[in-house]
């Protein structure tokens, strides 16, 4: 990560997860590899994306909201202009 001259902020704007191999939490691994372990993703996954077509299913399309991922708040659409 750059610039090596300021490494709390090259850590602030630059760092991710992916950078993160290893973790420990009270002597456990919990991620190895880049990878969490013991973490069933479909369990977890399936939950958050039925629940985001339903909010999305109730907000009918209010202030523009639609899956694909192109979807930007009506509030911040003068901001980017």
């Amino acid at each position: 990560m750059t610039p090596l001259n300021n490494p709390i902020g090259a850590f602030v704007y630059s760092a991710h997860p992916g950078l993160v191999d290893t973790i420990l939490v009270d002597g456990k691994v919990v991620k190895r590899g880049g990878k969490l372990v013991g973490v069933d993703y479909a369990r977890v996954r399936w939950p958050a994306i039925e629940s985001r077509d339903d909010i999305l299913r109730r907000a009918a399309g209010a202030n523009g909201a639609e899956l694909g991922g192109g979807w930007i708040p009506k509030a911040y659409e003068a901001v980017e202009a």
